[in-house]
C-alpha cells in the first residue's frame, strides 16, 4: 500500500513538473521583441476588451464542466465544483500529450467512482464532441474564406480531405455511437477484468449526446470569440465575418496536426498567420493573439489544476 501511495505521489508530482516545464520551454522559444510596441498601440478603451476576454475564460471552462457533469449522469452524479476540478486536472494532464489525449485520464483520476473505465468513455465522448464542433465551424469558415480570398485549393489536397473525413467519422462515432464503441470494448478481456460494464453506457440516450454536442458548439463560440476580440485589441481592422472565418479555419487545420498540446499554440499561430494574414498583414500581433488565447485557456488553468490533487481531498 505504501509503495502504491508513493507511486501515485510520484505521478502527481511528475504531472506538475512536466506541465510547468513544458510551459517554460514554450515561452523560452518565443520572440517577444515585438510585443511591447503592440501593447503600446492598444488604446485606453481597449481595457473593456481585456475585461471581456478574461471574463470569457471561466465561462469557457464552466460550460465544459456542465457538459462533463451531464455526460457522467448515467453512471455518477457529481457537483459542478467536482466536474470543474476534474476538467481542469484533465487539461493539466493533457498538456504534454499529442492533441491532449491524456485529458480523459486526468478527468477520471480525481473521481471517486469505481466505474472509471466507463467514465473514461464519456470523457472521450466530450473530447470528440469538441472536435466535431471544430470541424463544423471550420468547414463553415473555409466556405466563407473560399468565397472571399479563393482558398478552395486546400480542399483539393487529398491529405486534407482524408483528415477531415476521418475526423468527422471518428468524432461522430464516439459522440453519437459511444454505446457501440462500449460494446466493442466489452468484448476484450482487458476491460472485463477492470469491471467495465457496457450496459451502463448503453443506457445513455442519444438526446444526452446531442446536449453534449450543443454545449461543445457553445463553448467553441466562446473561445473563438476570445481570439477575435484579441485580434481587434491588437489592431485588427478588417470585417468581423472575416475574423471569425479565419479563426474557425485556424482551429480546424490546427486540430488535424498531431502535436503535443504544449506545441499547439505554435501550430495554431502558423495557421492564424496564414488565414488571418489574408486580411491583415501584422503577423506579430496575430501570433501574440494566438498565444494569449492559449495561455488563458490552456496554460494558466493547467498550471493551477496540477496542484488540485495536493490541495484537496479526492472528490
Amino acid at each position: 500500500m505504501i509503495k502504491k501511495n508513493r507511486g501515485i505521489l510520484v505521478a502527481k508530482i511528475s504531472v506538475a513538473v512536466l506541465a510547468y516545464g513544458f510551459v517554460a520551454v514554450r515561452l523560452s522559444k518565443e520572440d517577444l521583441s515585438q510585443v511591447e510596441p503592440i501593447f503600446l498601440q492598444i488604446p485606453t478603451h481597449g481595457l473593456w476588451v481585456v475585461a471581456l476576454v478574461l471574463l470569457l475564460m471561466p465561462i469557457n471552462w464552466l460550460i465544459e464542466a456542465v457538459k462533463w457533469k451531464f455526460a457522467l449522469r448515467s453512471i455518477e452524479s457529481v457537483s459542478i465544483e467536482v466536474a470543474l476540478k476534474t476538467v481542469l486536472y484533465g487539461v493539466g494532464v493533457g498538456l504534454f500529450t499529442p492533441n491532449r489525449i491524456g485529458d480523459p485520464i486526468g478527468r477520471v483520476a480525481l473521481l471517486k467512482t469505481e466505474r472509471k473505465t466507463e467514465a473514461g468513455i464519456f470523457a472521450v465522448q466530450c473530447g470528440f464532441a469538441q472536435q466535431l464542433a471544430t470541424i463544423i465551424f471550420g468547414l463553415f469558415g473555409m466556405f466563407i474564406l473560399g468565397s472571399q480570398v479563393g482558398i478552395n485549393h486546400y480542399f483539393k489536397n487529398p491529405f486534407v480531405i482524408l483528415g477531415l473525413v476521418l475526423s468527422l467519422f471518428i468524432a461522430g462515432l464516439f459522440v453519437f455511437g459511444n454505446g457501440f464503441v462500449a460494446k466493442v470494448m466489452a468484448k476484450f478481456s482487458f476491460f472485463k477484468r477492470m469491471g467495465f460494464d457496457a450496459a451502463l453506457i448503453a443506457k445513455a440516450p442519444v438526446s444526452s449526446a446531442l446536449v453534449v454536442q450543443l454545449l461543445s458548439l457553445l463553448r467553441y463560440l466562446v473561445f473563438s470569440t476570445q481570439f477575435v476580440l484579441l485580434l481587434y485589441l491588437f489592431g485588427y481592422s478588417s470585417g468581423l465575418s472575416q475574423a471569425y472565418a479565419s479563426v474557425f479555419a485556424t482551429y480546424l487545420f490546427a486540430s488535424l496536426i498531431p502535436v503535443l498540446s504544449i506545441a499547439d499554440a505554435g501550430v495554431r499561430s502558423g495557421f492564424a498567420v496564414m488565414f488571418v494574414g489574408a486580411f491583415w498583414n501584422h503577423p506579430a500581433a496575430i501570433v501574440l493573439a494566438a498565444h494569449a488565447v492559449w495561455m488563458l485557456n490552456v496554460a494558466l488553468p493547467a498550471l493551477l489544476a496540477v496542484w488540485l490533487p495536493f490541495s484537496c481531498k479526492r472528490s
